[in-house]
Formats: C-alpha cells, sequence, structure tokens
C-alpha cells in the first residue's frame, strides 16, 4: 500500500511539474507572440509616419519648383525690380533653390513614388545628386549672406549707396562669381565620390562580385581632403559664417531703420523698410530651419541611435530645409507691395491671353466671304455720273448672318 501510494504521489507531482512546463511554455509563447505582435504593430505604425513624411516632401518639392520660377521670373519682367539689388540676389537665391532641390529629387520623387533608390544604386545618380544639392544650397546661403551685408552697407555708408546703389550689372557680375566659385569648390564630387565594392566572393566559384556604395571614397588622398577639409568648410560656409554674419546684420539694420528719432514717412522709406523686412525675415527663416540639421548630425547623432527614429528624425529635418528652400515667394508676397503688383500683373496677362486663345474667332468658310471688287461689280453705273461706277466708302464691313452691313 505504501508503495502504491508513493507511486500515485509521484505521478502526481510529475503531472504537476509538466503542467507547470507546459503553462510556462504557453505563457513564454504568448507573451514572445505579443512581443512579436507589438514589434509588427509598432513597425507598421513608423512605416505609415514615413509614408506620410515622405508625402509631404512631395508636395513641397511640386510647389517649390514653379514658386522659384515665379520669383525669378516676376523680377526679371519688371525695369523696376530689377533695379533693386537686394531683389536681384533673390533672384540668384530662387535659382540656387531650385538646383537644390534638383538634388532632392531622390527623396522627394523616386523613392516616395516609385520605389527606387537611385541615389546608392547608381554612380551617375549619386554624383549628380551630391554635386547639385550642395551646390544649390550652400550658394544660397551665401547669397542671402551678401544680399544682408549689403543691405548693411546701403544703410550704414553713403559711398556705398552712391557708387553701388541700383548698379544690376556689379548685383549680376557678384552672383555669377559665386557660382562660378561654386561650381570649383564641388566639383570634385563628381569625379571622386561613390565606387564599387569587390568584397563578397562567392564561395566554391573563382567569381568576385562587385557592390556599389555611395559613401565610398577609394583614393585615400581624397577621402582625407573630404572628411577633413572639404566637411568642416561645408560646414562653415552653409552653417557657422552665415549664421554668425546675418545675425550681426540684421541687428545694424534693424537699429537704421527703425530708429526712434527718424519719424518721417515717405514712400522711399517705407520702401526701404520693406526690403529691409525682406532681408531680416528670410535670414530669420533660414537660420531656423537649417539649425535643426547642424544641430543633430554634428552633436546628437551617433551610431548608438535606432535606425527608425533616425530615419524619423532626418525626415523631419529634410521637411525644415525643404520649407526653407521653397520661402522665397511667400517671404516676397508678404513683405514686398511691388512684387505683389508686379506678379498680379503678370498672372492678369497670362490670363488674358489663355482667353485669347480660347475665344479665337473661327476663320470664315469660302461662301460667307464677300470681296470688294464684287460688290463694287453690283453697283449700277448712273448717267449722271458720266459712265464711271461711283465707289462708296466702306469704313468697316461686318458680316453677320449672310448680310453685309456697311459702316460709313
Amino acid at each position: 500500500m505504501k508503495r502504491t501510494r508513493v507511486a500515485t504521489e509521484t505521478t502526481e507531482s510529475e503531472k504537476d511539474k509538466s503542467n507547470v512546463r507546459i503553462a510556462y511554455i504557453h505563457s513564454v509563447a504568448a507573451r514572445r507572440g505579443w512581443e512579436h505582435g507589438r514589434k509588427t504593430s509598432k513597425s507598421m505604425s513608423i512605416e505609415k509616419i514615413e509614408t506620410g513624411l515622405r508625402s509631404i516632401l512631395t508636395v513641397i518639392f511640386c510647389y517649390a519648383i514653379p514658386s522659384n520660377l515665379i520669383v525669378v521670373q516676376t523680377i526679371l519682367s519688371s525695369r523696376e525690380l530689377k533695379t533693386y539689388n537686394t531683389l536681384l540676389y533673390f533672384v540668384g537665391i530662387a535659382i540656387a533653390d531650385t538646383l537644390a532641390f534638383l538634388g532632392y529629387i531622390q527623396n522627394a520623387i523616386w523613392y516616395p513614388l516609385l520605389g527606387v533608390d537611385i541615389e546608392i544604386k547608381y554612380l551617375v545618380s549619386c554624383r549628380i545628386i551630391a554635386f547639385f544639392s550642395r551646390i544649390g544650397v550652400q550658394t544660397s546661403a551665401f547669397l542671402l549672406t551678401i544680399a544682408g551685408i549689403d543691405r548693411c552697407l546701403l544703410l550704414y555708408s553713403k559711398r556705398w549707396r552712391l557708387n553701388y546703389s541700383r548698379r544690376p550689372s556689379i548685383t549680376l557680375g557678384i552672383m555669377i562669381t559665386i557660382f562660378i566659385l561654386e561650381i570649383y569648390f564641388h566639383f570634385h564630387v563628381l569625379i571622386f565620390k561613390g565606387g564599387y565594392e569587390f568584397t563578397f566572393n562567392i564561395t566554391g566559384m573563382n567569381e568576385t562580385l562587385r557592390r556599389f556604395s555611395c559613401r565610398l571614397i577609394q583614393n585615400s588622398n581624397y577621402l582625407w581632403f573630404y572628411t577633413i577639409f572639404y566637411y568642416y568648410a561645408h560646414l562653415a560656409l552653409y552653417s557657422v559664417l552665415p549664421y554668425v554674419i546675418t545675425t550681426i546684420c540684421n541687428i545694424f539694420v534693424l537699429i537704421k531703420v527703425f530708429h526712434k528719432r527718424k519719424r518721417i514717412k515717405t514712400r522711399t522709406k517705407e520702401t526701404q523698410k520693406n526690403v529691409t523686412l525682406l532681408i531680416v525675415i528670410a535670414s530669420t527663416v533660414y537660420v531656423l530651419l537649417t539649425l535643426p540639421e547642424v544641430i543633430f548630425w554634428k552633436f546628437i547623432y551617433t551610431d548608438n541611435t535606432p535606425k527608425y527614429l533616425r530615419n524619423l528624425i532626418a525626415y523631419c529635418i529634410n521637411i525644415g530645409l525643404y520649407i526653407n528652400h521653397s520661402s522665397t515667394f511667400p517671404v516676397l508676397m508678404i513683405t514686398s507691395s511691388k512684387f505683389r503688383q508686379q506678379f498680379y500683373t503678370n498672372m492678369n496677362t497670362f490670363l488674358q491671353c489663355c482667353s485669347c486663345t480660347n475665344n479665337k474667332i473661327m476663320p470664315q468658310s469660302q461662301n460667307s466671304k464677300v470681296s470688294v471688287s464684287h460688290i463694287q461689280s453690283k453697283i449700277p453705273v448712273s448717267a449722271g455720273d458720266g459712265g464711271v461706277r461711283r465707289i462708296p466708302t466702306i469704313q468697316t464691313m461686318v458680316l453677320k448672318e449672310n448680310e453685309v452691313i456697311t459702316l460709313g
């Protein structure tokens, strides 16, 4: 009896242990399934957020290119607007922003709409995208900085105002020089950036696969130049110097224009105030929208940053950069009344041309044409006229429902 009792107790304890094991296994499986479901739902939500951010980039891109071209056309179509140095600098800024968006076409058009990452797939696209984006953003920042310096000198230096104010040729020469220097400064990207890695060996076969990498730099001397000199030079020309110079110029410009003792309001002074506000607002927008990029990539980003967080922050930073490079048109519309007037004039002219082309009078058929010689042949010859057919004076003939109406 004791043996049977001990045997039954052992079997019951084994059953209890097995039940505990089964329950533990079920709990672990449930926990793993819950964690997997949570990760799946989290990844799906992150993908939805990234899709929404990419859609925002596409919308901004589709708006920015036409708006920048409208800025160029509106200013260059007016003789008066072309005489302002500041507005001519904004023509150059709009052109530079358009070049920057040609570099942004990968994140705004190709990947969201077609699902193809051409920047990391092809060597030519990698170099062209890097070249245009860096030329665009750096030239835009540089021209905005020079516009602020020019505005400050016009307000404080009488000699500069007399010699260089309203001299479009000098402004155009400065802009062309800056574009040439920027092309020369970034031209090496078209030659050395990107390359192919020959690291993937197929086992059992005497064959080597090559893989393209846009971040690869094969030339060791160029690698030092790119990572040490070029990176910090681009950081200084795109971020540090424009931030410092535009801030100093804005302070001096605001002190000069909005001085309390100058209460006299004239039309010229109001125009100068509008141009000054244009410079201040544009430079402030530039600093606020481009500063997060420098702070994140230089001081916050590390290799331990999660990939999803890095992608989300990168998309948000790109949205700020896109807005910065598409803000020229709305800033001009808000601050410059003469730009608004010229834009409305151009729009009215364009709409009138469209309405004229849509409402063209259809050419009349051959049966409805009435020639002057045919009318003259129908006029009878009177005896009092000496046998000469008298021709009436016809100023205008209007054909209406196959009737000839003579006026005059």
